[in-house]
C-alpha cells in the first residue's frame, strides 16, 4: 500500500516524482519477501564501508533490489534534468 501511494506523496510533498525504489537485502537473508512482490534484483553491493580515522569498516556485501513506479521508467531515468527559471520554479 506505501508503495502505490508514494509516488502521488512524493509529489505533492516535493514537486516531483520518484522513479525507483531500492533496497538492499543483508546476508544470511536471501530477499524472498521482495523477489515475491516482484522487485528486481540488479546486484550485490562493493563491500566498502566508511573509513575511521583509525580503522576501515568493512561492510557486508549486499543485495540489491528495485522496484519500478512507472511503466516508463528507463526513460524516465535518462530525460534530461529540467532547467530552473529566474524564479527557480520548474
Amino acid at each position: 500500500l506505501a508503495v502505490r501511494r508514494l509516488r502521488a506523496d512524493w509529489i505533492q510533498r516535493y514537486g516531483y516524482a520518484p522513479v525507483l525504489l531500492d533496497t538492499f537485502v543483508t546476508p544470511p537473508h536471501k530477499g524472498t519477501c521482495y523477489q515475491a512482490a516482484n522487485w528486481r534484483f540488479i546486484g550485490e553491493s562493493a563491500s566498502s564501508g566508511r573509513r575511521c580515522r583509525d580503522r576501515e569498516t568493512i561492510a557486508p556485501i549486499r543485495m540489491i533490489f528495485v522496484y519500478p513506479l512507472g511503466r516508463n521508467w528507463r526513460e524516465e531515468l535518462c530525460a534530461p534534468m529540467p532547467v530552473a527559471d529566474e524564479e527557480g520554479d520548474f
